[in-house]
Parts: structure tokens; sequence; C-alpha cells
């Protein structure tokens, strides 16, 4: 009877745990691209989920250099906002990253937030980026 009870305790914890753990709380992404140093088209919001996560996997896989303070010559080529929801019915916060696309297929990126600030993309991942944004 104790075991029992254990497993069935073992069975809903983890199904609490699993219902209670989400796997991002970021909303939705726009992208604004730029040629040119003009603003190209319209913002594009991705607010579909496979999308998101897509993207946000991607933004995982950035090398970064916080602290580290960069000047570039010319306007980024992409500017991604991502919407993070804290609290139902608040305001989101906000994270922007600029970035840079290099003929050779990587990426520079700058990134507002103090563990971020300068950082690279590889091939692969500018690849993926350029699946979701296009």
């Amino acid at each position: 009877m104790r075991k029992k009870i254990a497993r069935l305790m073992a069975v809903g914890m983890m199904i609490l745990i699993a219902g209670c753990s989400e796997e991002s709380d970021l909303t939705r992404i726009d992208v604004e691209r730029f040629e040119e140093n003009q603003l190209v088209g319209e913002t594009v919001t991705i607010a579909r989920k496979e999308e998101v996560m897509a993207l946000e996997k991607v933004f995982t896989q950035v090398k970064w250099e916080p602290g580290t303070q960069v000047s570039m010559a010319r306007t980024e080529d992409v500017k991604v906002v991502f919407f993070f929801e804290e609290e139902a019915g608040m305001p989101e916060r906000l994270q922007t990253y600029r970035i840079w696309l290099h003929e050779k297929g990587t990426a520079e990126i700058i990134g507002e937030q103090e563990d971020e600030g300068y950082g690279t993309m590889s091939k692969e991942s500018v690849n993926e980026l350029k699946k979701v944004i296009q």
C-alpha cells in the first residue's frame, strides 16, 4: 500500500512540475530590416510559438563578450525586439538586439543587457535566423 501511495505521489509531483514550468515567457518578436540606413518595409511580428522558440534557440547560441563596447560603421541590417511577459496584465519587458550580417555568412550582434554586450553568430545560427525572419 505504501509503495502505491509513493508512486502516486511521485507521478503527481512530476505532473505538477511539468504543468507549472513554462519553456519561455517570450510571447512575440518584432523584426525590422534596414538597407542603406533606411527601414525597409514594415515591422514584421513573429508570434507563432514554433517560430518564437526557434528564434529564441538561435539567440542562446550567440557567443557573448559582456562589457565589450563596439562602434559599427553602418546601421544594423536587422533589429529584433523580444517581448517577454513577466506577469499577466502587466507591461511586457522588451529586449532589443541589433544584428549586422556579413557576406561570409556570419553575423555580429549587439544586445542591450549587461550580460550580453557584443556577440557573434556562427553560419549555422545565421542560417536558422534567416529561415525564421524571412
